[in-house]
């Protein structure tokens, strides 16, 4: 079944867009510090948490790519290894939160300063701009391209679009707008999967029609690929969630302890 591209499916899109806009405006009116740009005021609960950090850990490019590239390259199996890094940095980071909260730093690189001096800091800060810039690269363009599957918009514009929308709520209102319109969109993408994971299984005529259309090593445990890769595959994402500046200024921006441990249990959970 090929998928077929709906023009009029941007009349959500829209819809989607100026509601995202209107909630970060609005939101935007209750900043009046810096620690309300940066911190959100501290004043996200376990509610908010949760949606803003599952937001943040699956956004496009997970949609276009990781998990779901992994499955149809090598097959389910290995796809469904990509959740052990997820569940072990769920674990570290839900021992560290209150560690965090109490150190009173809500960056990777004013942490590593104040333990191990400007040097690590100044280090720390060049290699996450260098991840960043690619992170955030190719979540704008994972837009663009299910924009451009869905509706047939061209890649560029659909990329375009998303980057202006992402750079203004990050802009007008900090993390005090971001955090609400991630959280709105988490819990979109979790109702939108429940909805469709079933009815594109049922599409595909049920499990039994779905191994047959598949290749063989596709069924088996690595999917043909050897340690190493398979390791490749495994780690960076790993690191990636162990060293995420959003994940530190989301703990950090939680009301207490007791709501940043519990958004971040359940948030990454349902990644």
């Amino acid at each position: 079944m090929e998928l077929q591209q709906n023009v009029h499916l941007l009349w959500f899109i829209g819809l989607y867009a100026v509601l995202m806009i209107g909630i970060g405006t609005y939101l935007s009116k209750k900043v009046s510090s810096s620690s309300d740009f940066v911190l959100a005021g501290r004043s996200l609960g376990p509610f908010v948490l949760m949606g803003t950090l599952l937001a943040t850990w699956t956004g496009s490019g997970s949609i276009s790519g990781g998990e779901t590239s992994v499955a149809y390259s090598f097959g389910l199996i290995p796809s469904l290894m990509l959740v052990v890094p997820t569940l072990i940095g769920i674990g570290i980071l839900y021992i560290v939160a209150p560690k965090i909260r109490e150190f009173g730093k809500y960056t990777v690189s004013g942490i590593l300063e104040a333990k191990y001096g400007s040097s690590a800091r100044n280090l720390s800060s060049f290699i996450i701009i260098l991840a960043y810039v690619g992170i955030v690269s190719y979540q704008m363009k994972g837009f663009g391209f299910i924009l451009n599957l869905t509706t047939g918009m061209s890649v560029g514009l659909g990329t375009a679009i998303g980057a202006a929308l992402i750079i203004f709520l990050a802009m007008i209102g900090g993390l005090r707008s971001v955090a609400q319109t991630d959280a709105i969109s988490g819990f979109l993408m979790v109702g939108g999967l429940l909805i469709t994971v079933p009815t594109i299984f049922i599409i595909a005529g049920g499990w039994e029609e779905i191994v047959q259309n598949v290749p063989a090593s596709h069924m088996t445990t690595t999917g043909d690929l050897t340690t190493i890769q398979l390791i490749g595959y495994l780690l960076p994402s790993l690191f990636l969630l162990l060293g995420d500046q959003n994940m530190y200024q989301r703990l950090a921006s939680s009301t207490g302890d007791r709501a940043s441990r519990k958004g971040k249990l359940v948030g990454c959970l349902l990644c």
